[in-house]
């Protein structure tokens, strides 16, 4: 907060009023701008993920996702398994069953099966296939209860059976720990669990499943490139969802129907050859808050210098601040451990170390500016300058002009002044005066607009150092 520090320094021709408050109006900005600072890093400390939504299309065939069936109170037997290809030709599996799993039925009355064909068939993702592709349209189950009467007992509707449909890679058979799980993994989980986009198909109907496969790329917790605002790490979780139509069966013409050979039939179809995407995305990072910081001091000093104007530019920096203050003790200890006579020897030496005065001394104008501007090394620099012009000697003899009329008529008169002491004497005077101007202008710049504070340091050691390497008289 290089205002605040700034604000702190009077300026000349400035009222106490206005200096007090460019103290008060500073320090107002500056916890202003610290509480923002606290309100960013909370933001960043506590941040809620937005979902950005995309499609990406599937570049390989899509495995047939695991089916669940689930009775009450009754197995289930799978009698027949139809595949429909892209050239929309049928086939049917030899042994449907060999396919399906049973669930564990400890602590529950439900019987739940898996069916799941290890890869063995994808669905097909391009209209432009060969004929003998291996790849499907459409699978469709037909379902037989081992006891209609006791699904039929567990509830006032007519017997069904639930279905729900996973991704291969993500889904309660897996065996999943769920303390390896991410929280974003648990909460999918428990969802499956819950039934979310379940399914049902009744007895005496036909059901059609149409499946879209979801993918929800959660930030990994943690992460720290996402903290700082750059590409995250996800983890993908993979799902499904799920729209269901019904029809019923033809009762009196279907002879597998009334022999009792099943008692409903689903299919499960692919939707649509893309994933619905929902991406994490943070809404604060370290680096967009240090966007933010950025603009509000640029905002605060904007404000600062439209009411009390620019501040000091500073050539300096903390690191040369250090160094300075770190130069200045290693100084003062030095001469502490010195002795007095060494002391003494030194201040002699800087006392002979001096520059000699002018041999022309003039009455220096009174300027309350100059007067109170601090003395410099230019004095000194003036003065060796002016000791440069040698005066004539005394015993020169200076004829004057002959047309000078003063000179003519009375050359003994004391008002006779040697034309190279008059000039010597403008040339002095002039001097001086630009002296006094520059004096005033380097004030006004050290005050107003350049920090020179660290600069007089370092030209007052070299001096120092300069009149001690200097031998004595």
């Amino acid at each position: 907060m290089f205002f605040v520090f700034e604000a702190f320094h009077r300026r000349p021709y400035e009222s106490r009023i206005i200096a007090y408050a460019r103290m008060a109006v500073a320090v107002v900005l500056a916890l202003a701008f610290f509480a923002y600072c606290v309100y960013i890093i909370y933001q960043v400390r506590f941040d809620k993920t937005l979902l950005r939504q995309s499609t990406e299309p599937m570049q390989s065939p899509y495995e047939v996702p695991f089916v669940e069936i689930c009775a009450q109170d009754s197995g289930i037997t799978f009698p027949r398994c139809d595949m429909m290809h892209m050239n929309w030709s049928y086939s049917t599996l030899e042994d449907c069953n060999g396919y399906v799993t049973k669930g564990d039925e400890e602590g529950t009355e439900s019987q739940c099966y898996l069916l799941d064909t290890e890869g063995a068939y994808k669905y097909g993702v391009e209209e432009d296939y060969d004929e003998d592709a291996p790849e499907v349209r459409r699978v469709d189950i037909y379902w037989k209860l081992d006891s209609v009467q006791n699904v039929t007992e567990a509830s006032i509707s007519i017997p069904t059976v639930t279905i729900q449909i996973y991704d291969p890679r993500f889904n309660p058979w897996n065996d999943a720990v769920l303390d390896s799980m991410i929280p974003q993994e648990k909460q999918f989980y428990t969802e499956m669990q819950q039934g979310d986009a379940r399914s049902t198909s009744l007895v005496n109907w036909t059901s059609a499943i149409f499946f879209s496969p979801m993918k929800y790329r959660a930030i990994r917790p943690a992460d720290g490139a996402s903290l700082l605002g750059f590409e995250p790490t996800f983890v993908d979780i993979y799902t499904i969802d799920t729209t269901e139509m019904n029809w019923p069966m033809h009762y009196e013409d279907n002879v597998n129907l009334t022999s009792g050979d099943y008692h409903g039939m689903f299919s499960v179809q692919l939707a649509k050859a893309k994933y619905d995407v929902r991406t994490e995305q943070r809404q604060h990072s370290l680096l967009s808050a240090l966007a933010a910081a950025g603009g509000a001091y640029g905002a605060i000093t904007a404000v600062y210098a439209l009411l009390f104007g620019m501040v000091r530019h500073s050539p300096w920096g903390l690191l040369d601040t250090v160094a300075f203050s770190s130069g200045r003790v290693s100084r003062k200890l030095a001469s502490k451990r010195s002795n007095g006579n060494n002391s003494g020897n030194t201040t002699n030496e800087m006392t002979s170390s001096k520059p000699s005065k002018p041999l022309l001394h003039t009455t220096r104008r009174y300027d309350k500016s100059a007067d109170s501007s601090p003395a410099s090394s230019e004095d000194e620099g003036v003065g060796i300058a002016l000791s440069n012009i040698e005066a004539p000697p005394p015993s020169a003899n200076v004829c004057p002009p002959a047309s000078d009329i003063r000179y003519a008529k009375d050359p003994s008169s004391p008002t006779s002044i040697d034309p190279t002491m008059e000039k010597l004497e403008n040339v002095v005077d002039r001097v001086q005066f630009l002296e006094e101007r520059f004096n005033n202008l380097q004030h006004v710049l050290g005050e107003y607009y350049l920090d020179m504070d660290n600069f007089k340091a370092i030209q007052s050691a070299t001096q120092v150092r300069r009149r001690r390497r200097e031998p004595s008289p």
